[in-house]
């Protein structure tokens, strides 16, 4: 951290990073002198030709304000020692009475400061070194600017006419070209004792809480060959806690906007923490859409009990894909959809990139039929959509995953 003298640091750091920057740019050859970089109130400035930067405001750093919070114990004794993290504001301004002397000393310390947004520990060092007398610069290079946490960074401010204005109004000189910026961030701490406690070496814990629930919960779930969606006679797999914690395990889909209720046993091994079952296969009872899927079971008493519920979606997918093309060059094609669809679904069909909607049908149907107005000939890799749920078009049991080559058609 640094100490008060950082203030007063940062001003000679501007200024000797702007002086720098003059040097380079080779303003003494354009202005037939060599300019100076000053630190003081615009209104002491009389005749003199150069760059002055004036700092005229500090405000609290607000990501830092809070910092090592609260810094007193309920005695009132020290603990820590809170930073006071400011952001200084600075005007860059030139002045001469030589035309177009102003506009060449400004635009040299503006593109200085652009190139240079922050300063490492070494300028900072360095720059420190170069303060007008002996006395100061001892100041300012024990001020620890170089090493506190957080580099030094300048951006640009901006400033209306309104608020430049009054600044210079307020500093009671005639208006010069000028630039505001803002120097973040200035981190500076007291070097008081603080009290330190003495480390804990053991606890005495009454009561440890557990995290894992009491009751059935699921916690996730997983489709065949890391699929996100399944599709009818999948085996899914569920994991979660005590989920054979009671008798007759089952488990149950159900899907609440077309009261569609089943439930199915567990296969395989079962055990607490996963259990596992099959989708149904029956493609005339259940559709394509998001579902409901929790435990059932009965406790001791034969009471039932539900876990908790997980979204699982079940996937449309097709077969027996024929396409023929018509005489005024569009594209007829059917495809058998499992499970069946039905009237008051949304059905497309995705060749490529061409996506078309289902022909009008009426009930529920397996046999659909599509007519693409334009398509081109070859192959496409192709998906059907049902209700915004695509077919498996993707191998996930593949590294790295790969498009699935039966999910590839021929179009005539």
């Amino acid at each position: 951290m640094s100490n008060a003298y950082a203030v007063a640091g940062v001003t000679v750091v501007l200024q000797g990073v702007i002086g720098q920057g003059l040097a380079d740019d080779d303003v003494t050859t354009a202005i037939g002198a060599a300019p100076s970089v000053r630190a003081v109130p615009p209104d002491t400035i009389n005749g003199d030709t150069g760059v002055n930067v004036f700092f005229y405001q500090a405000t609290p750093n607000l990501a830092w304000r809070n910092e090592c919070l609260p810094s007193r114990n309920v005695r009132a004794e020290r603990i820590a020692n809170q930073p006071l993290a400011l952001d200084l504001h600075y005007l860059v301004s030139a002045h001469s009475d030589n035309d177009l002397f102003s506009e060449i000393l400004l635009g040299s310390a503006m593109h200085t400061l652009h190139e240079n947004t922050v300063f490492s520990r070494g300028e900072v060092q360095s720059l420190l070194a170069t303060a007008s007398s002996d006395a100061v610069r001892n100041a300012l290079t024990g001020s620890g600017l170089e090493n506190q946490m957080e580099l030094v960074k300048v951006t640009p401010e901006y400033l209306s006419n309104e608020d430049m204005s009054k600044l210079w109004s307020a500093v009671q000189s005639n208006y010069r070209a000028s630039a505001a910026y803002k120097v973040t961030v200035v981190l500076i701490e007291a070097d008081e004792a603080t009290r330190s406690p003495l480390p804990v070496l053991t606890r005495n814990i009454d009561a440890q809480p557990s995290l894992i629930p009491p009751t059935p919960t699921l916690q996730t779930l997983e489709h065949t060959n890391q699929q996100t969606v399944g599709r009818l006679g999948e085996l899914v797999t569920l994991q979660g806690y005590h989920l054979v914690d009671g008798t007759n395990v089952r488990v149950q889909l159900r899907m609440p906007s077309e009261e569609l209720v089943g439930e199915f046993p567990l296969v395989g091994v079962p055990s607490n923490e996963r259990i596992q079952f099959n989708l149904p296969v029956d493609a005339t009872l259940w559709r394509s859409g998001v579902y409901q899927v929790s435990v059932l079971m009965d406790d001791s008493d034969g009471e039932p009990i539900e876990s908790n519920r997980l979204s699982l979606t079940i996937a449309p997918s097709f077969s027996n894909f024929s396409a023929v093309r018509n005489g005024d060059d569009s594209v007829s094609v059917s495809i058998t959809v499992t499970p069946e669809v039905h009237d008051n679904q949304s059905v497309s069909l995705v060749l490529g990139a061409s996506q078309q909607l289902v022909e009008i049908f009426s009930g529920q149907s397996d046999s659909i039929d599509f007519e693409f107005a334009e398509l081109v000939a070859g192959n496409h890799w192709a998906r059907v959509r049902v209700d915004g749920i695509d077919s498996i078009l993707i191998d996930r049991d593949e590294t790295p995953p790969q498009f699935d080559v039966s999910q590839r058609v021929m179009v005539p």
